[in-house]
């Protein structure tokens, strides 16, 4: 996708490492014993640059694609590529009916 917005390289890492500490607080809220999160943001094709820096990582966790399907089929999936190719064991989360909902 194409972001039609002209923004820094500065100001997309800071809003991506934005988004990224809210998602991982809200994972971790609540929970008793926190795990280490290794937080990175990174430029590029996502199942490349996840593929790439998830080696020698203990796991590799990444959400199920929430599109539509036909959208999953012309872009192709991230998830099923990391699956395919990942050198660590890959967790794939399903996107529940409701979320799913919200972004149809």
């Amino acid at each position: 996708m194409v972001d039609w917005n002209e923004t820094s390289a500065q100001t997309r890492l800071q809003e991506s490492e934005a988004l990224m500490e809210t998602a991982v607080k809200a994972a971790l809220e609540g929970l008793a014993e926190q795990p280490e999160v290794d937080r990175r943001s990174l430029r590029g094709d996502a199942a490349e640059v996840l593929e790439e820096a998830s080696k020698g990582a203990a796991m590799l966790v990444v959400a199920s694609h929430t599109g539509h399907r036909l959208r999953q089929i012309v872009m192709g999936s991230t998830s099923m590529h990391c699956v395919r190719h990942s050198s660590v064991p890959v967790v794939v989360i399903p996107v529940n009916e409701h979320s799913a909902s919200d972004e149809t």
